[in-house]
């Protein structure tokens, strides 16, 4: 009875507001990855045997993180954000590839203002080592397929068909054979 008692007497529990940003861009990225890979194969109507993975490399990960600074302190003028990008060390590579810039403002803006906020608290990121982890037993489940995972930069990289230079922070390129 006085256990009874005591449970009654006590506060309900309080809800954290803490949010698990990594666990979330994780799935995030992980259902994008399955859901291209699905559309991809509906189009093409192929049996895979192989599916290639590739992450963008560092430069791209840099811009995007600039960008999306950029976009959240409300600059999303294409023009001034790639003068921005040029005018910083670090990322002043970017203009021999606009075309990634203007992919990336657009993704950036297709996604949710809370997911944007997630993304920019976490830099470190590492797209290919959760892919390469997490992915590879779903793909061999969903699609009976082997997975392999390289990084854009990656010199021994598996890439007939140049896929690999397509790569975007949070869109990685697919290569289906």
């Amino acid at each position: 009875m006085a256990t009874q008692e005591w449970f009654q007497r006590q506060a309900w529990p309080q809800v954290s507001e803490k949010i698990d940003g990594y666990a979330i861009q994780s799935e995030e990225l992980l259902k994008s990855i399955i859901g291209d890979i699905a559309n991809i194969l509906k189009v093409t109507k192929i049996a895979p045997q192989k599916i290639t993975i590739y992450t963008a490399d560092s430069l791209k990960a840099k811009a995007y993180h600039f960008v999306l600074d950029k976009i959240m302190s409300g600059q999303t003028n294409m023009g001034i954000i790639m003068k921005d990008l040029i005018a910083n060390k670090e990322t002043e590579e970017i203009k021999k590839n606009p075309d990634f810039v203007q992919r990336t403002i657009k993704d950036i803006l297709s996604e949710s203002t809370d997911l944007r906020k997630i993304k920019l608290e976490i830099l470190d990121f590492d797209e290919k080592k959760l892919i390469a982890s997490e992915l590879s037993g779903l793909i061999r489940a969903d699609f009976n397929v082997e997975m392999q995972v390289f990084s854009e930069s990656d010199p021994a990289k598996y890439d007939p068909k140049n896929k690999s230079k397509t790569a975007r922070p949070f869109k990685p390129a697919i290569l289906i054979e």
